[in-house]
């Protein structure tokens, strides 16, 4: 198992330790149902089956809803990846265990929903009542949906299906804080920032996980090229002031060797011999400088420029997203 998972796995059985103690507070019909499916879910859990472990952790949370379950399943769903689910059991978590939780375990799972929010964008589907989302042959819901369904980023299959047939069947591309709107009615998927919520939109943390409001939006991924040009160019520029500098000691070493070759033709001393040869050396190093300052700064300074130009254009060529307010629309 690796680091990680054995990380959260600790995290986990420290949650299933107090767990047994709430199943034994009372005795209803159901009870050995959810002990069953707990002990299922533990050790699915330990074996790395962290789906199958979330499954029966979710069983065991509908025999006996205790808060405490859900952030067993929160975590289960963590581990296998599935971040937006996991997002809305910690929010739910948070909003039925209320004051109830521990404030270092509050403070933990805080936390960790501020992480999550960073690594999921939402779908927004527009279909007939009664449809079926799917997202990697996961089901995400039942049309009509309270609010958008929170997806890990990356690229997932989707698949909404209605009395046996599907509607719609297709790859998309999540992108973090962003809403994804995909339509039964239209092979087109739009991807945008989210409309703004009416005034009168559910708290962030609700017992509903499916009700839970829009993340904010994640910065954008940083523009490499037009940082690398920008650098580059800045570098090259530097490469090119230096060669500058180089060159005007080269025309001072050039006057000193030109006197010195004069003065030993004169007198044929060995003293000015040498004098004469540290000029010429002082000159050949001058102009080496002069060399490779002009030479490296050009090509630093065409090649930032070259990714700087490549990144305007490839900007240019990405969808542009606008957004209108008031009047006013900014394109970027």
């Amino acid at each position: 198992m690796k680091s990680g998972s054995f990380l959260l796995f600790l995290m986990v059985i420290s949650v299933c330790a107090l767990f047994p103690m709430a199943l034994l507070a009372d005795d209803p019909p159901e009870m050995d149902e959810a002990k069953a499916a707990f002990k299922a879910g533990t050790e699915a859990y330990s074996a790395g089956d962290y789906r199958a472990a979330s499954d029966a952790f979710q069983r065991a949370y509908n025999y006996h809803s205790t808060w405490k379950l859900l952030y067993n399943i929160a975590q289960s769903e963590i581990a296998a990846k599935r971040y937006g689910v996991a997002l809305e059991y910690f929010e739910q978590y948070m909003a039925e265990g209320g004051d109830d939780i521990p404030v270092e375990r509050s403070t933990q799972v805080m936390a960790e929903i501020q992480r999550l929010r960073l690594l999921v964008g939402t779908i927004d589907l527009t279909g007939p009542e009664g449809a079926t989302l799917y997202v990697d042959d996961f089901e995400r819901g039942t049309t009509p949906f309270v609010g958008p369904r929170r997806i890990a980023i990356g690229k997932h299959m989707v698949r909404v299906e209605s009395d046996g047939r599907v509607l719609l069947e297709k790859e998309i591309f999540i992108a973090g804080g962003m809403t994804t709107a995909i339509s039964t009615n239209s092979p087109e998927t739009k991807v945008g920032p989210k409309p703004p919520e009416a005034d009168n939109a559910p708290d962030a943390f609700t017992t509903d996980p499916q009700s839970a409001r829009m993340p904010p939006p994640v910065a954008p991924n940083p523009r490499w090229l037009l940082i690398g040009g920008t650098i580059s160019t800045a570098l090259g520029i530097g490469g090119i002031v230096t060669g500058a500098i180089f060159a005007s000691k080269l025309s001072t070493a050039n006057d000193d060797w030109e006197e010195a070759k004069r003065r030993y033709e004169l007198t044929g001393l060995e003293a000015d011999f040498a004098r004469m040869t540290q000029r010429h050396d002082d000159a050949e190093g001058y102009a080496t400088g002069v060399k490779v300052g002009f030479i490296a700064g050009g090509v630093l300074v065409a090649g930032g420029v070259v990714m700087m130009i490549v990144d305007f254009k490839r900007v240019g060529r990405r969808s542009r997203i606008s957004l209108e307010t008031r009047g006013m629309t900014v394109t970027f």
